[in-house]
């Protein structure tokens, strides 16, 4: 299951942000050992889909880093000292939920 498994709509996919970026983790051929950067995942985004390559830059980004260390199914993995950045990977076991509670 990778990212070519859907349609390209060539406006936005209907498919949340979330949900592509799973996709692009687990299955992108940019993937090593099931992980990416975040400019991996906007790499396999932009790779994918006519609308993230027609609008680099846009909120979207942002909002993929955000929900990355927002989301407890996406875990942080330091490279070593050599490469610049974190890898992302899947632990499923997680669930869809928050890493932590929201203050009220």
């Amino acid at each position: 299951v990778n990212l070519w498994c859907l349609p390209d709509p060539g406006v936005k996919p209907s498919q949340s942000l979330i949900l592509l970026a799973k996709l692009a983790i687990y299955g992108s051929t940019w993937s090593t050992r099931g992980m990416l950067t975040l400019q991996g995942i906007i790499n396999a985004l932009q790779d994918r889909f006519l609308f993230f390559r027609q609008n680099p830059g846009e909120p979207w980004t942002r909002s993929i880093r955000h929900f990355l260390s927002l989301k407890a199914m996406f875990v942080k993995v330091e490279q070593s000292m050599s490469r610049k950045g974190v890898l992302w990977t899947l632990d499923i076991t997680q669930g869809e939920g928050d890493k932590r509670k929201r203050k009220r």
